[in-house]
Order: structure tokens, then C-alpha cells, then sequence
């Protein structure tokens, strides 16, 4: 797959649900049916388990081919992306999604007065890739579905109970984006944390419920803990080993008796002089007293 393409995925993955509505309910309505079991014999010779894939995929190019170039490309990205999460449960044989498609293509362009399509370009996505997209798509999904049941009759409660499910997937996505802030899914993560808190800022029927954080926040206040932490082990470390391996361990061994030795002896000489001075002071008290003893039997 191109990078731009897969750019393009990435970019359009909150727009998946929205077009999944069209694919699934705004789709043109044609009877394709005598004519995809047609194609299902003469094109794709057994490997589709049931017409109702070739059906649903002339239904939506049918429908792509009534809008504006630039909406063509979104909704073609992403006819790919549901086509490869369709492909392996309709197709019985080894041939690949490009391979099932392109059959298709050549099956309705055989019967081009029936089938007034456009034709998508296709790209294999990749396992990786797919997988994130499809856990982008469940969060948009999710998200999507909050949106749409606070401006329904569902009850607040309900809503609730969609915005803290949504909660949980996001936390459970977000803690893989410690180590890879700058990939193309963490990004999207930090736009579905801001589409989410900008619509739950505008709704107070929930009680309690928390502000989900975005990946880089999450990943600093991770970088918070473990930074300071580190530091002090290394330090404590490199201290050691300078103590216990360099002579520089056994200068600080040196200055520290020293230093002992020195507070020794200023205690020693401070605690005589004070008892030296304590003991001046009572013959003092001592010679007064006496004088004070012999004016008295003199008196």
C-alpha cells in the first residue's frame, strides 16, 4: 500500500461509521440479484459462498458513482477498508481481496448496461495496519453511536453507560502509545480524546465521569515517576562504585575520618573550656559567699 494511501486510512477513520450508514442503509437500491448469480458462475467459479457480497458491492459503487470526485475518493477509501475486513468471510478460496475484487469489477463491467458503478482503485492493507484501523473504527464507532443517542429518545443512562465503555477501550489503546507517541494511530488517539471531551463538556446528565487523558499525557505522567526514580538509582550506582573502586572512595574515606577528627577535638576543647569556665565561676560564687560569711562574724 502507498504511504499517502495509507495517510489517507488513517486521516478518514473517524469518518468510517458515518459512511458504514450509507453503506449499509443509503446505499442505491438495484435487483442485482439475477445478475450477480450470473457473475458468480462465469467470474469467480465457485469461491463465493453467496451472491449477497456481489450484490452489496454493486449496491455501494453504484452509490459512490452518483457523488462529487472528492466525496468518490473518501467513500472509496473506505469501500477498501470494508472490503478487506469482508473478504475472508465470503470468499471460500485462497484468492485475495484485490484478486476477488477485480473479478467482480470485470463480472459487472460484462454487464455495463446493469451496473452503473464506479470503480474504486484497491489496496491490500497490511495485518498491522488493518488491525489498528479496525481498533480506530471501534472507537469511532463507539464514539459515533454516543453522538447520535444523546440527540435521540435513548435514555441518559444509556448514554452514560456508552461514554464509560468508550472510556475503557480508549485507556486500553492508549497505553500502547507510551513508547510511539508520533505514529500515524497515536495521533488519531489525541483527536478522539478531544472530539470526546468536547462532546462530553456539553453534557452534565452524567454524574461521575472523568476526562480520559490524551496518549502524550498519559505517557508524561508515566515519564514523571519513572525518570526521577532512575535518577537516583543511577547516582546511587555511580556513587558506589567511585566509593568502593577509585581512589576517590578512599579520599572521601580519608576527608570523612579528618573531618571526624577535627569535630572531635573542637568538642573536647569546648566542652573544657566550658568546664574550665563553669568551674571559675562557682570558686567565684563560692569566694563571695565566704566573704559574706566572715563579715557576718565580724558583725
Amino acid at each position: 500500500m502507498l504511504f499517502t494511501t495509507e495517510e489517507e486510512f488513517y486521516a478518514l477513520a473517524s469518518l468510517f461509521p458515518k459512511f458504514k450508514d450509507y453503506f449499509e442503509h443509503g446505499s442505491t437500491n438495484g435487483n442485482y440479484t439475477s445478475k450477480c448469480n450470473t457473475i458468480k458462475s462465469s467470474h469467480l467459479n465457485g469461491e463465493l459462498s453467496d451472491i449477497v457480497p456481489c450484490i452489496s458491492v454493486a449496491k455501494h459503487l453504484a452509490y459512490i458513482n452518483t457523488l462529487d470526485e472528492q466525496e468518490k475518493t473518501k467513500r472509496c477509501i473506505y469501500f477498501n477498508y470494508w472490503l478487506n475486513e469482508k473478504h475472508p468471510n465470503v470468499v471460500n478460496s485462497t484468492i485475495n481481496d484485490i484478486q476477488f475484487y477485480k473479478r467482480l469489477i470485470q463480472g459487472y463491467e460484462a454487464n455495463i448496461s446493469d451496473f452503473k458503478i464506479h470503480k474504486c482503485e484497491i489496496y491490500h492493507i497490511s495485518d498491522p495496519i488493518f488491525k489498528e484501523l479496525k481498533d480506530l473504527y471501534n472507537l469511532y464507532d463507539m464514539l459515533y453511536k454516543i453522538e447520535t443517542s444523546y440527540s435521540s429518545s435513548h435514555s441518559p443512562s444509556s448514554s452514560c453507560d456508552k461514554a464509560n465503555e468508550f472510556i475503557r477501550l480508549y485507556d486500553s489503546h492508549a497505553n500502547k502509545c507510551r513508547t510511539n507517541m508520533d505514529s500515524k494511530f497515536c495521533k488519531e488517539l489525541i483527536k478522539l480524546s478531544n472530539s470526546y471531551n468536547a462532546l462530553m463538556a456539553t453534557r452534565t446528565n452524567c454524574k461521575i465521569l472523568e476526562e480520559i487523558l490524551q496518549p502524550q499525557e498519559i505517557h508524561n505522567q508515566h515519564g514523571i515517576i519513572v525518570i526521577p526514580v532512575t535518577l537516583i538509582i543511577v547516582i546511587a550506582l555511580i556513587l558506589f562504585i567511585f566509593y568502593m573502586f577509585t581512589p576517590f572512595g578512599s579520599s572521601i574515606c580519608t576527608r570523612t575520618r579528618r573531618v571526624k577528627r577535627i569535630w572531635n577535638n573542637v568538642y573536647k576543647k569546648s566542652f573544657q573550656l566550658f568546664h574550665k569556665s563553669r568551674h571559675k565561676q562557682l570558686n567565684l560564687e563560692n569566694s563571695g559567699f565566704n566573704i559574706q560569711f566572715h563579715s557576718l562574724l565580724n558583725d
